[in-house]
């Protein structure tokens, strides 16, 4: 491992791989030099650090530069990996053009290091469901967490008062498996494909799981290959229900197109799904994306009975804010 920068920061990772999928969005995948991730949980996320203003200058390497603690700058993203490899992981990106950290991240190549953080963390996983489904459900007013492009000091004081159970990677799942309905806008993808990913292979901990995915063109759809092929694996009980706001005629989309919402109307979700309906007695719901979102279908979603679900008491809606 190199030894640690003025900062006392090591550049303990190095990009691997980097598959840009289209000019403002890209997968990363990050090698661990000498360490590994402690064990961690499909959902959870991790903190990456930059020297913006260093990565800006093109003369200055990044796997030599000592960084100055006031020129560091960290963002929090969902590993898009399974947890079962944990001496490197891979993230989705999108570039936010006049963002602090993107636009320097987006210089980077293969070959280039950065700092990781060693902790995994968030409660945004199927432990939550899981172990959790055959519980009493009560209201609680408990404030929302946000991350991924939240800064760090603001998540880790949210952390201090929301404390996280220790994780582990392995299960032993209960016999109730419940319906997960995974609901995602842009690189808010990135949680579910680690879930999923963790369960390729193996008899999944659901009843039925279905992503419903939102980007503003098709060929923001990350993954679409590799969930059009998880779809159709016997046993593996996922639907895959991607949707395009803003589709280009010259992409040649011919999917669904338009909002989230609509999608999930009663009528409209059991003609989607061969008659599954969406019931707060056997189904958790997941959302994952951009806040007006996440806010509008909690609306929906509670008054059809689904319960927020917080670290004090149990219910069937899970959320984080990823924008």
């Amino acid at each position: 491992m190199r030894g640690p920068n003025a900062s006392g920061l090591p550049l303990n990772g190095t990009i691997v791989q980097r598959r840009d999928l289209n000019d403002g969005l890209t997968a990363l995948t990050i090698a661990l030099h000498g360490w590994e991730l402690p064990p961690f949980e499909a959902g959870q996320y991790i903190d990456i650090a930059l020297q913006t203003r260093s990565t800006l200058n093109q003369s200055v390497q990044l796997d030599s530069t000592r960084f100055v603690q006031n020129e560091l700058i960290r963002r929090s993203y969902s590993i898009a990996s399974s947890p079962k490899r944990r001496d490197q992981f891979e993230l989705l990106l999108n570039l936010v053009p006049r963002g602090e950290f993107t636009p320097a991240l987006w210089r980077l190549e293969e070959g280039a290091r950065l700092h990781v953080n060693p902790r995994v963390r968030g409660r945004f996983t199927l432990t939550s469901a899981l172990e959790n489904h055959a519980h009493d459900i009560h209201v609680v007013d408990d404030p929302d967490v946000y991350r991924n492009t939240v800064p760090v000091a603001d998540r880790e004081a949210a952390a201090a008062d929301h404390p996280e159970p220790a994780t582990s990677s392995s299960h032993d799942w209960p016999t109730f498996h419940p319906h997960l309905i995974f609901i995602a806008t842009g690189t808010g993808l990135a949680p579910y494909m680690s879930m999923l990913r963790d369960n390729e292979g193996s008899d999944p901990p659901w009843a039925s799981a279905t992503l419903l995915h939102s980007v503003r063109h098709a060929e923001d759809l990350a993954y679409r290959d590799e969930l059009d092929a998880l779809a159709t694996l016997d046993g593996f009980r996922f639907r895959y229900i991607p949707t395009v706001t803003r589709p280009r005629p010259e992409t040649g989309w011919t999917g669904h197109i338009g909002r989230l919402q609509p999608l999930l109307e009663a009528n409209r979700y059991a003609e989607l799904t061969n008659g599954r309906s969406i019931r707060p007695e056997d189904t958790h719901i997941y959302l994952c994306g951009n806040p007006e979102m996440i806010q509008s279908l909690r609306e929906t979603f509670e008054a059809q009975g689904f319960v927020r679900h917080t670290s004090n008491t149990p219910g069937n809606l899970h959320f984080e804010s990823y924008w």
